[in-house]
């Protein structure tokens, strides 16, 4: 499951519970339609409640590529946090594979970490 909300100066993009092929390319759908209206808009994709991961690389390339065409005009910085060991493998897959971009992307293992260099409380 998951939840998108906007923050005063940011979205958040929040996981809960078992992370599915379908949630992941429905929030990657949604991030993309809010990217088109708000490009410059921080994001912080919070995996830190993930039980468990069963999306598969052939998603994470689908969703790398739902990314494309935005990738040259969207200029925000992105913080995943992913605190278990595989989160953290799957994310750092997606930032292998994504388009090249202006736009920053970092995966953290803590909140902390990431809220800091997002520049968010």
């Amino acid at each position: 499951m998951f939840e998108l909300v906007r923050q005063s100066s940011h979205l958040v993009a929040t996981f809960e519970g078992i992370l599915t092929d379908d949630d992941f390319i429905r929030c990657f759908t949604e991030i993309v339609s809010i990217s088109i209206e708000e490009p410059n808009t921080s994001l912080l994709v919070d995996l830190s409640g993930t039980e468990r991961i069963s999306v598969g690389s052939g998603t994470v390339r689908r969703a790398a590529d739902l990314f494309k065409s935005l990738s040259k005009s969207v200029t925000r910085k992105v913080a995943i946090i992913a605190p278990r060991e595989e989160i953290f493998g799957m994310a750092r897959m997606y930032e292998l594979m994504r388009p090249p971009s202006p736009s920053d992307l970092t995966v953290f293992r803590t909140a902390t970490g990431a809220k800091e260099w997002l520049g968010v409380s």
